[in-house]
């Protein structure tokens, strides 16, 4: 009897001990794959860093900053700013202080240069044009010369009207003629063309009728009936010069 329980005592705890190794078969692979993972999780994110910011930097320096943290920059966009130098960075990603890992790229944006074109300045008076250049941000270097052309008025500019223009334009301005011109007969021509001929001179002529005229009257078929400066006369178009027309 003794011996028979003995041999049921052995089967009992083999039974036991073959329970607990079905169970632990089961927990081994769980254990290790997380040790895996937090293996891999640790060799994977030792070497993170935050990223520098290096918005509002020029270009140079941000490429440099980056660099030195053996970051790659990849410009992926020019946008145009006017209140900002070329080159100035705008935007990054990723943001600054994320982590990232070596070699890992950076996008950036920059900025880059409005691009203006050179107004038409030719055959305008300065004062018309001072207000062009005004407008378009534009600079320029005058130069006035002796010419036929009306006194105070540009015939010539580089660069050409439409063309891009870098903030920096060249002007010819006439100074007028060194010698003085003859003033044309207007007697008996049409007023409209009289006015066209002065307009091409920058002369605006004083106008009175011979005879009265309704105040809704518009001078569409008149001529000229009398003039001042008298047909013949010399006159210095550098100086101011008073034309005086009466009309019927």
């Amino acid at each position: 009897m003794r011996v028979l329980e003995l041999g049921k005592v052995k089967q009992k705890s083999f039974c036991i001990l073959t329970f607990m190794n079905a169970n632990w078969f089961w927990i081994v692979p769980f254990v290790c794959f997380l040790a895996g993972y937090q293996a891999i999780s640790y060799v994977a994110t030792r070497n993170e860093f935050p990223v520098p910011s290096v918005v509002g930097l020029p270009l140079t320096q941000a490429i440099k900053t980056l660099s030195d943290q053996r970051l790659n920059v990849r410009i992926v966009r020019e946008q145009e700013d006017p209140d900002l130098p070329t080159g100035t960075v705008i935007s990054q990603n990723p943001r600054p202080r994320y982590k990232v890992k070596p070699q890992q790229a950076i996008f950036i944006v920059i900025t880059k240069k409005v691009e203006r074109l050179a107004p038409a300045c030719t055959g305008k008076k300065m004062s018309e044009i001072e207000e062009l250049l005004r407008e378009n941000n534009i600079r320029a270097h005058t130069y006035r010369l002796a010419s036929s052309h009306p006194v105070d008025s540009c015939f010539g500019q580089w660069p050409a009207a439409g063309q891009a223009v870098d903030g920096k334009m060249t002007l010819y301005v006439s100074s007028g003629e060194d010698r003085p011109i003859i003033f044309p007969a207007l007697r008996g021509q049409p007023i409209r063309a009289v006015m066209e001929l002065l307009k091409q001179y920058h002369l605006t002529p004083q106008i009175t009728h011979r005879h009265y005229m309704d105040e809704d009257h518009i001078c569409v078929n008149c001529l000229v009936a009398e003039q001042r400066p008298l047909p013949g006369s010399l006159i210095d178009l550098s100086k101011p010069i008073t034309v005086a027309l009466e009309v019927e």
